[in-house]
């Protein structure tokens, strides 16, 4: 822990004399702890999961009357299949469409 002022310093020593000698330390973050997947940066995903995050956000915004720019969106991630020799990102894109569709017709 890096102590920024004084006042820093008489709290932790304040903190000290309270606390028994036998007290719990703070617990440490390890490399490789669980972190919520909404708190995760999508450059920490692989490149699929990222895709599906951003294909599930654009969908959650497609509405009519910003239907061509989200579209527009959804066409620029499915492209970039280009590079792709298992066409992953067009069957994902596919899959995730249907299954929006399919819960929006069950629940009318």
């Amino acid at each position: 822990m890096v102590l920024e002022s004084n006042a820093d310093i008489e709290v932790c020593q304040a903190i000290q004399q309270i606390l028994p000698e036998n007290a719990p330390h703070p617990l440490k973050r390890s490399a490789n702890s669980w972190t919520p997947r909404r708190l995760m940066r999508l450059d920490e995903c692989s490149p699929g999961e990222a895709n599906d995050r951003k294909l599930r956000g654009l969908l959650n915004k497609l509405t009519s009357p910003n239907f061509n720019s989200i579209s527009h969106q959804i066409t620029l991630l499915i492209n970039k299949s280009e590079n792709e020799k298992d066409g992953r990102s067009v069957r994902q894109a596919i899959n995730l469409i249907l299954e929006a569709t399919h819960q929006s017709w069950s629940l009318a």
